[in-house]
């Protein structure tokens, strides 16, 4: 007698058990059956709908706004078919810099969170290497950082000096250190010009950030990386040269793994004059050329990871008339699975195995928890997305569970609608409301 038996299209990574079954003993899949007979105490058919794995969101910001918290972002997790979290580290008022501050967020997952939850850690912008081996031993998963300031002490730009140090230290480890790549220099001399000659158009946003500060960015990057051999993963890039550069460092024994994003797989520059402030996000929005050769890529094998990059900023923070007075991102993390079903595989850009190594496996194994999660497989945690594939809904951002009351993606009809998600044998989500109490998520440890 098990404590569950799932039925449906099972996804595995290399083909689907039609009308197959999962067997669910103590929170971990204790089988997989084409047809079974087995008995359980809960059974649930999800006929004609496809069992993923459930998603593992490498890059969520829910403490960066500080009226949202870990509560808001794993509930819009739970209803997008999103089972783990990495939580990036760059919490407002207290960026996770210590083991005294990891160790208090992970006191906040246990009270708050809905799904499972891993972390990400961060480093000042100075003395960062002294603090490797105490965010490592509390259970960080990696680490986060940037060589653009937003700001010296939340969100600094780290000196190569520091890199040099802080890239030894983590070549002796197992741990990836990743980025956000744009040069320092060059965004803030033309932020500055189009704030003053141009700030009322959305566009001036794309032009302060050209390709070239991402570019540059990444070999710079690259460079440091293959000198110290570090682990090197870049968040959020948004253009095909940023993963060619990459990928000449691969095949030359570079360790470098590289994540794009919903918005701009699905959202071009050309979308900034209908989204304005809402369509600011950081590097900023493309060319639909560059969209296209985004989508090339992942087909090609050249991007490991798809992630959404949420951050549940209120309106006020994003309707400003001036570009440059407006916060930076978009929430997604509830919509980051129908998006890429509904533009990559209903639209035949890829398929679904594609999608689960986007979204499931490949998170899971570079952050090192692969070993409970990621993946339909007998002993891992039942960590599972249920998705009609044929069921469409429209997206309106004011139901989001997330609270940030708007969508960029406000009034898309996307196919392939989440009918559950399942923690660890339990469901959180049944297709309309939350069913677990905040504090059911579990903090991962790498």
């Amino acid at each position: 007698m098990f404590n569950l038996k799932v039925i449906g299209n099972i996804v595995l990574a290399d083909k689907i058990i039609k009308g197959g079954s999962l067997l669910i003993q103590d929170g971990k899949i204790a089988t997989i059956e084409a047809k079974s007979d087995a008995k359980a105490k809960q059974i649930l058919n999800f006929e004609g709908c496809l069992i993923l794995p459930g998603v593992v969101d490498e890059h969520v910001h829910s403490r960066s706004e500080p009226t949202k918290d870990i509560d808001d972002a794993t509930k819009a997790a739970a209803s997008g078919g999103v089972t783990t979290i990495i939580d990036m580290p760059y919490d407002a008022g207290a960026p996770v810099t210590s083991a005294k501050i990891f160790n208090e967020k992970v006191s906040l997952i246990k009270e708050k969170a809905i799904v499972d939850v891993a972390l990400l850690a961060t480093l000042p912008k100075w003395g960062g290497s002294e603090y490797i081996d105490e965010l490592i031993k509390v259970g960080a998963c990696g680490f986060k950082l940037s060589i653009y300031e937003t700001d010296p002490n939340r969100f600094p730009r780290i000196p190569d000096s520091e890199l040099i140090k802080i890239f030894s230290a983590l070549s002796k480890t197992d741990l990836r250190v990743g980025f956000h790549a744009e040069i320092d220099e060059i965004v803030k001399a033309l932020t500055n010009d189009y704030r003053r000659k141009d700030p009322l158009n959305p566009l001036s946003h794309c032009k302060s950030r050209p390709p070239v500060a991402e570019t540059a960015a990444v070999l710079h990057l690259l460079e440091l990386a293959i000198s110290t051999k570090v682990k090197l993963h870049f968040y959020h890039l948004s253009l095909p040269r940023s993963l060619y550069l990459a990928d000449c460092y691969r095949k030359e024994g570079l360790d470098v793994t590289t994540e794009t994003c919903p918005h701009y797989l699905i959202l071009n520059q050309e979308d900034m004059l209908r989204l304005k402030g809402r369509g600011k996000i950081n590097p900023p929005l493309r060319t639909q050329k560059d969209q296209e050769g985004l989508w090339q890529s992942i087909k090609k094998g050249k991007i490991d990871t798809v992630a959404s990059d949420h951050v549940a900023w209120p309106k006020s923070k994003k309707d400003n008339d001036n570009i440059f007075e407006n916060s930076a991102g978009c929430p997604g993390v509830d919509l980051i699975l129908p998006l890429i079903f509904h533009y990559g595989v209903s639209k035949g850009r890829i398929d679904i195995h594609t999608l689960i190594r986007l979204l499931s496996f490949s998170p899971s194994r570079l952050f090192g928890l692969s070993k409970t999660k990621g993946e339909i497989a007998v002993g891992k945690d039942a960590d599972l997305a249920i998705i009609d594939p044929e069921s469409s809904f429209k997206v309106k951002g004011a139901k989001s569970f997330s609270g940030a009351g708007w969508s960029p993606y406000e009034g898309m009809e996307l196919k392939g609608k989440i009918v559950s998600t399942i923690v660890r044998g339990e469901i959180v989500f049944d297709g309309e409301k939350i069913v677990k109490k905040e504090g059911f998520g579990q903090f991962i440890k790498r």
